[in-house]
């Protein structure tokens, strides 16, 4: 390998590209923090409506109603096949 003599004009135009990159990765890093946020916002919006059914069909079982509480709402279905940021 041989020492190349790098002029200020190639240090200055790498500097640039690596400002460049830097900005890029902070933008990337951004959108994924708010994807992530939406993503635990949506995890716990789950868990309410998840404990809510259980609680519900606990209530039913223990006032007999066997076969009411054996199905679960279509809509239960529909937001957790639902992808995430939707």
């Amino acid at each position: 390998m041989t020492p190349t003599a790098l002029t200020y004009d190639d240090l200055v135009e790498a500097a640039d590209l690596m400002a460049e990159r830097l900005l890029s990765a902070e933008g990337q890093l951004e959108k994924l923090t708010q994807q992530l946020g939406a993503a635990h916002g949506e995890v716990a919006a789950l868990q309410g409506v998840l404990e809510f059914e259980r609680e519900r069909t606990r209530k039913r079982r223990q006032g007999g109603d066997h076969k009411a509480a054996a199905v679960t709402p279509p809509g239960l279905f529909a937001k957790l096949r639902r992808p995430f940021g939707h």
